[in-house]
């Protein structure tokens, strides 16, 4: 029996189908749920056994709750731009690992201005947090690094098969 091989020239697209069927739809759906939950305060609100919603509970000074609503505006957006990425990516337009690229980055400033806007509108509270071992701050820098790496090691793969989109 013949074994079949992979042509010289043919090269593997692992990454490519893993991010247009599965990872930029999933970041569009969490995208879209968060979104959804600023807009509509559900973070801020009251709980159903009369409690406070989670920000509020986590920092109960917070007297500007517009800031999650402005993020949650953003996150919708980006949810439509993950998906806009998706298809550019799907149809290997050539312009296509650049919207990528800049959806990582957009990631990377939603989570700084966001984290941004707590420690300018509630610092004692994010002090106080951070003195019971929950730090925005780190949990903003974890996801900047993981985002910059995944976005740098994308780059890499992408300029790689750069030949491919050309459309």
């Amino acid at each position: 029996m013949a074994e079949m091989l992979t042509p010289v020239g043919q090269k593997k697209m692992n990454w490519h189908v893993a991010l247009i069927y599965f990872i930029l739809w999933l970041v569009a759906i969490m995208d879209l749920f968060n979104g959804l939950v600023g807009v509509f305060g559900v973070q801020a609100a009251p709980t159903a056994d009369g409690g406070i919603g989670f920000a509020l509970h986590t920092y109960p000074d917070m007297t500007h709750p517009q800031v999650f609503i402005l993020d949650g505006v953003f996150l919708l957006l980006m949810s439509m731009y993950a998906v806009f990425v998706r298809f550019q990516l799907a149809g290997f337009k050539r312009r296509a690992p650049v919207y990528l690229m800049i959806l990582f980055l957009l990631n990377v400033a939603e989570s700084v201005a966001f984290t941004a806007a707590l420690y300018a509108l509630v610092p004692d509270m994010v002090a106080a947090n951070i003195e019971r071992g929950s730090n925005p701050l780190v949990s903003t820098a974890v996801n900047a690094a993981v985002s910059l790496v995944t976005a740098g090691l994308t780059w890499i793969y992408y300029q790689r098969r750069k030949e491919l989109f050309t459309k």
